[in-house]
């Protein structure tokens, strides 16, 4: 079996954002490798008893994210915690679980998500826990796993929930950490979006693709498939002009308009950023991101 190590609070392994929460663990134990820097670190979460629309939503999200760079965080449940996680490994992302238990094959719960936990760690992934080897999963114990996910990550996407719902521990404690919440909007007569619901009408970000997420944290220096574009690779107009079309402006007019460039400037630029393969004409002026 893989190494277990030992993460103490002041080690530099240890996330940043954990440590800065309001009850961060003091030790963390892993196993796999925690990536360095962790970049956007989001926290996906979900029921054990999935729809097939929750998880068609999960399907056509996460890929994106996974390609984008995001590291996906979840509990490593049954539901949309392992399908987060599949996604973003079948997409060669990073993911990172949290257990309830201890990491050692005879303690991982559930235990047909043993699997995952090693491809999780195959793929440059971690599986992270504050209690030791030989610990097995008590009631108790999963609500402390929970506060973990949203210490450490930049927000909480909440895929499918009921209203009473371990999940909603979870959003509410980012909500606590000052942490953004975003959720999935679902059917009101489906009980288990009515915590997703409810969380929408409490404030949460409606998310309704991978686009959404990324204007929520401003990441919007993605192309369409999710793909990061590499600022260093942009002029400074060819990055106003980007991020502008990432907001939805999509005429030659209103661009120049908004970056305030001049009409011949925005149309030469933009006649180099189609070539490059970051943006697509729809003709009579109007572009897309490719």
């Amino acid at each position: 079996m893989d190494t277990i190590k030992t993460i103490h609070i002041d080690d530099p392994e240890y996330p940043a954002l954990l440590r800065q929460s309001a009850c961060p663990p003091k030790t963390l134990y892993c196993r796999g490798s925690i990536p360095l820097p962790l970049g956007r670190i989001l926290g996906v979460v979900g029921t054990r008893k999935m729809s097939v629309i929750g998880r068609r939503s999960c399907e056509a999200i996460i890929p994106s994210l996974a390609r984008a760079g995001y590291t996906i965080v979840s509990g490593l449940a049954y539901g949309v915690d392992a399908l987060a996680h599949q996604q973003t490994v079948d997409n060669k992302g990073i993911a990172v679980g949290v257990l309830a238990n201890g990491l050692d094959d005879e303690s991982i719960y559930p235990r047909e998500n043993r699997p995952l936990v090693h491809r999780i760690i195959e793929s440059g992934g971690c599986v992270l826990s504050e209690f030791p080897a030989g610990t097995r999963p008590r009631r108790e114990f999963f609500p402390q796993r929970n506060r973990i996910v949203a210490g450490m990550s930049h927000g909480i996407l909440v895929i499918e929930a009921p209203e009473k719902s371990g999940t909603l521990i979870t959003a509410f404690r980012a909500l606590h950490e000052n942490r953004e919440v975003l959720a999935v909007p679902g059917p009101i007569t489906h009980p288990t979006f009515a915590g997703a619901n409810r969380l929408l009408q409490l404030g949460a970000h409606v998310i309704t693709s991978a686009e959404d997420v990324f204007n929520v944290f401003g990441d919007s220096l993605l192309s369409k498939d999710g793909e990061r574009v590499d600022p260093d690779s942009l002029s400074e107009q060819e990055r106003v002009i980007f991020e502008c079309i990432a907001r939805e402006v999509f005429h030659l007019d209103e661009i120049a308009d908004q970056t305030k460039l001049d009409i011949r400037t925005v149309h030469s630029t933009l006649g180099t950023m189609e070539l490059k393969g970051l943006i697509q004409s729809m003709g009579n002026g109007r572009f897309i991101k490719k």
